[in-house]
C-alpha cells in the first residue's frame, strides 16, 4: 500500500529566510559567545596559576623560614644565642659590705639579662665576665678618692685617718 498525496500544483513554501538584520545579530551573538568562552577559559587558566602561587606562598621552603625567623628575632634573643655560643670562664664576685649570702649581680646586654650569684664561683660567657670586670674596675677607681688609708699630698703626706687624729 502506498500513500497518496494530493497535489495542488504549487510547490510547498520554502522556509522563511531571516531578515538580513536578524542574520547579522545572530552572527554577532555567536561571535560574542566564542569570545566569552575564550575569556572564561583564560580566566580559569589564570585562577589555576594563582592557586598554584598561593600554595607555593603558603608552604615556604626552609631557607625562607630561616630568614624570616632571623629577621624577627629580638636583640635579646640574638644576644642570648651569642652568649651561649661563647667560651665560658669561671669568676667569683665578692659580696659588697652589708650584702647577705645569696645576693646576685644582674648583667644586661642588648636586653638579655644574665643574673650572677655573688660570693660563689660560677661559669659565665666571656663577654659577661668582661662586662663584670670593667664594672668592678670602674667602681674601684671611683672609690679611690674616698679611701682614708692612702697618704694624700694635700694632707702633708699623711693618711686621712692620721690627719683626723
Amino acid at each position: 500500500m502506498t500513500k497518496a498525496t494530493v497535489s495542488t500544483g504549487t510547490p510547498p513554501p520554502a522556509p522563511a529566510k531571516p531578515a538580513p538584520d536578524i542574520e547579522k545579530a545572530i552572527l554577532q551573538v555567536e561571535e560574542l559567545k566564542k569570545q566569552l568562552e575564550a575569556r572564561t577559559k583564560a580566566i580559569d587558566e589564570r585562577e589555576k596559576q594563582l592557586d598554584a602561587r598561593e600554595v607555593a606562598f603558603k608552604t615556604p621552603n626552609s631557607e625562607v623560614m630561616k630568614k624570616v625567623i632571623e629577621q624577627h628575632k629580638s636583640k635579646a634573643e640574638k644576644m642570648k644565642e651569642n652568649l651561649h655560643s661563647q667560651p665560658k670562664v669561671t669568676i667569683m664576685i665578692p659580696l659588697d659590705n652589708g650584702e647577705a649570702e645569696g645576693a646576685t649581680l644582674p648583667v644586661t646586654l642588648n636586653g638579655y639579662k644574665y643574673t650572677i650569684m655573688k660570693n660563689v664561683y660560677v661559669e659565665v660567657p666571656k663577654q659577661v665576665a668582661e662586662v663584670v670586670m670593667n664594672s668592678l674596675k670602674q667602681t674601684n677607681a671611683a672609690g679611690q678618692a674616698f679611701r682614708t688609708d692612702i697618704a694624700r699630698p694635700s694632707k702633708g703626706g699623711i693618711t686621712v685617718e692620721e690627719a683626723l687624729l
